[in-house]
């Protein structure tokens, strides 16, 4: 009687341990199903729409458009000094480069600062063609939030268009060489905000922190005549 006893509590502690496993394995779902559940309530959908395109204001995109400018002619002086065509061209290499990069297997670091150099090349080429940047990304919209393979699949579209018309440019074919390379800048551009939106960065900042290196390595830095 003892034995069967004995026999019996160990049938029910056994019982009991699968219950309390199945409970944990249970929980342990739970959690990381709503875990999963949250991260994607909180990452933008991918065919949901930019509110207030373009996501900057005139004034900023204005300030920007301006200091992209001082820049390119205080630390670049030997691309801005270029003629019309070997700018655009540099530029196009530049958009070139940054679909190779897109193309690897990039950390989110590196990406990032391809987002943003994507960013200030598109702004860099507006310049060139006397372009208001906020009027032009205004003309595209609204938007939706682009992912880092749509941007891929744009820069790499845009930069053969771009690539064509250099390359028809020195056989001098008929072909509109300004509109196409001018919409595949804005493209470019715009593209590139708008990952920069799918993904919660801000692009002043993303700019700023990626050109004030560049700036420091001048000899001529804090040297100018405003302090810059």
């Amino acid at each position: 009687m003892l034995l069967r006893i004995m026999l019996f509590s160990a049938k029910m502690e056994v019982g009991v341990a699968k219950c309390l496993n199945f409970c944990v394995n249970i929980r342990v779902a739970m959690s990381v199903e709503l875990t999963t559940i949250n991260v994607e309530k909180n990452m933008p959908n991918k065919s949901e729409v930019i509110n207030n395109w373009p996501p900057l204001t005139a004034e900023t995109l204005d300030a920007m458009q301006r200091e992209q400018l001082y820049h390119d002619e205080t630390y670049h002086r030997e691309i801005s000094r270029l003629s019309v065509k070997g700018r655009v061209t540099h530029m196009t290499l530049h958009f070139a480069k940054y679909a190779g990069y897109l193309e690897e297997d990039q950390g989110n670091d590196k990406f990032r600062r391809t987002v943003t150099d994507l960013f200030v090349i598109g702004m860099s080429v507006l310049n060139g063609f006397n372009v208001r940047a906020y009027t032009s990304l205004e003309s595209l919209g609204p938007l939706n939030y682009t992912s880092k393979d749509e941007l891929k699949r744009t820069v790499t579209i845009m930069t053969g268009r771009m690539a064509a018309a250099c390359e028809r440019l020195d056989h001098l074919e008929d072909f509109p060489y300004r509109r196409i390379l001018q919409d595949a800048a804005i493209s470019i551009t715009a593209a590139a905000l708008a990952t920069a939106c799918h993904y919660g960065w801000s692009m002043p900042s993303l700019v700023y922190e990626r050109l004030q290196p560049i700036k420091e390595k001048s000899i001529f830095f804090n040297k100018n005549r405003d302090g810059r």
